[in-house]
Protein backbone atom coordinates (compact mmCIF):
# COMPACT_ATOMS: atom_id res chain seq x y z
CA UNK A 1 0.00 0.00 0.00
CA UNK A 2 1.47 3.39 -0.98
CA UNK A 3 2.28 5.76 1.85
CA UNK A 4 -0.59 7.98 2.84
CA UNK A 5 -3.21 6.13 0.77
CA UNK A 6 -5.99 4.05 2.27
CA UNK A 7 -6.34 0.38 1.37
CA UNK A 8 -9.97 0.74 0.32
CA UNK A 9 -12.57 3.36 -0.41
CA UNK A 10 -12.50 6.34 -2.75
CA UNK A 11 -9.33 7.76 -1.16
CA UNK A 12 -7.48 4.56 -2.10
CA UNK A 13 -7.84 5.34 -5.82
CA UNK A 14 -5.09 7.23 -7.58
CA UNK A 15 -6.00 10.41 -9.43
CA UNK A 16 -5.62 8.49 -12.68
CA UNK A 17 -8.09 5.83 -11.53
CA UNK A 18 -10.49 8.52 -10.31
CA UNK A 19 -10.26 10.13 -13.77
CA UNK A 20 -11.04 6.78 -15.43
CA UNK A 21 -13.97 6.37 -13.04
CA UNK A 22 -15.22 9.77 -14.20
CA UNK A 23 -15.03 8.64 -17.81
CA UNK A 24 -17.03 5.52 -16.94
CA UNK A 25 -19.59 7.76 -15.23
CA UNK A 26 -19.68 9.84 -18.42
CA UNK A 27 -20.81 6.76 -20.35
CA UNK A 28 -17.58 5.89 -22.17
CA UNK A 29 -16.86 2.27 -23.06
CA UNK A 30 -13.59 0.52 -22.20
CA UNK A 31 -12.23 0.97 -25.78
CA UNK A 32 -13.20 4.68 -25.71
CA UNK A 33 -11.39 5.09 -22.40
CA UNK A 34 -8.30 3.15 -23.46
CA UNK A 35 -7.69 4.41 -27.01
CA UNK A 36 -6.50 7.97 -26.18
CA UNK A 37 -4.34 6.56 -23.38
CA UNK A 38 -2.82 3.86 -25.59
CA UNK A 39 -4.05 1.06 -23.34
CA UNK A 40 -6.18 -1.89 -24.35
CA UNK A 41 -9.80 -2.36 -23.37
CA UNK A 42 -8.63 -5.35 -21.34
CA UNK A 43 -6.24 -3.16 -19.34
CA UNK A 44 -9.10 -0.74 -18.68
CA UNK A 45 -11.18 -3.71 -17.51
CA UNK A 46 -8.38 -4.76 -15.14
CA UNK A 47 -8.25 -1.24 -13.68
CA UNK A 48 -12.02 -1.30 -13.22
CA UNK A 49 -11.84 -4.70 -11.51
CA UNK A 50 -9.29 -3.30 -9.06
CA UNK A 51 -11.46 -0.22 -8.47
CA UNK A 52 -14.53 -2.37 -7.89
CA UNK A 53 -12.65 -4.37 -5.27
CA UNK A 54 -11.33 -1.28 -3.49
CA UNK A 55 -14.78 0.33 -3.49
CA UNK A 56 -16.63 -2.92 -2.66
CA UNK A 57 -18.91 -2.55 -5.69
CA UNK A 58 -19.77 -4.79 -8.62
CA UNK A 59 -20.97 -2.64 -11.52
CA UNK A 60 -20.33 0.43 -13.63
CA UNK A 61 -23.62 1.88 -12.34
CA UNK A 62 -22.34 1.61 -8.76
CA UNK A 63 -19.05 3.21 -9.85
CA UNK A 64 -21.03 6.07 -11.41
CA UNK A 65 -22.85 6.56 -8.09
CA UNK A 66 -19.46 6.69 -6.30
CA UNK A 67 -18.15 9.28 -8.78
CA UNK A 68 -21.27 11.41 -8.27
CA UNK A 69 -20.89 11.17 -4.50
CA UNK A 70 -17.21 12.14 -4.50
CA UNK A 71 -17.00 14.59 -7.35
CA UNK A 72 -15.97 18.00 -6.11
CA UNK A 73 -18.69 20.59 -6.54
CA UNK A 74 -17.89 23.08 -9.26
CA UNK A 75 -17.58 26.67 -8.08
CA UNK A 76 -20.30 28.98 -9.41
CA UNK A 77 -19.29 31.00 -12.47
CA UNK A 78 -17.72 34.35 -11.71
CA UNK A 79 -20.04 37.31 -12.26
CA UNK A 80 -19.43 39.26 -15.43
CA UNK A 81 -17.20 42.28 -14.93
CA UNK A 82 -19.10 45.56 -15.28
CA UNK A 83 -18.31 47.64 -18.35
CA UNK A 84 -15.65 50.27 -17.83
CA UNK A 85 -17.28 53.58 -17.02
CA UNK A 86 -15.46 56.85 -17.53
CA UNK A 87 -16.99 58.19 -14.31
CA UNK A 88 -15.35 55.35 -12.40
CA UNK A 89 -12.04 54.94 -14.23
CA UNK A 90 -11.51 58.42 -15.57
CA UNK A 91 -10.90 56.91 -19.00
CA UNK A 92 -13.11 57.57 -22.00
CA UNK A 93 -15.61 54.86 -22.83
CA UNK A 94 -14.45 52.21 -25.29
CA UNK A 95 -14.65 53.48 -28.85
CA UNK A 96 -14.94 57.14 -27.79
CA UNK A 97 -12.88 59.76 -29.61
CA UNK A 98 -9.89 60.91 -27.59
CA UNK A 99 -8.53 64.43 -28.18
CA UNK A 100 -5.26 64.32 -30.05
CA UNK A 101 -5.87 60.84 -31.46
CA UNK A 102 -6.74 59.98 -35.03
CA UNK A 103 -10.36 60.63 -35.81
CA UNK A 104 -12.40 57.42 -36.17
CA UNK A 105 -13.68 56.63 -39.67
CA UNK A 106 -17.08 58.15 -40.45
CA UNK A 107 -20.10 55.98 -39.86
CA UNK A 108 -22.70 55.29 -42.53
CA UNK A 109 -24.98 58.30 -42.82
CA UNK A 110 -22.45 60.57 -41.06
CA UNK A 111 -22.11 63.86 -43.01
CA UNK A 112 -19.41 65.46 -40.85
CA UNK A 113 -16.40 64.81 -42.85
Amino acid sequence: MPRGRQASGWASLTQAKQAVAGLVAGGLTNPQIGAPRSISRRTVQTHLTHMFAKLDIASRAQLTAQVTRHRRPQPPPAPAAPAADSAVTGAPARGAHRPGSARPPPQAGDRSG
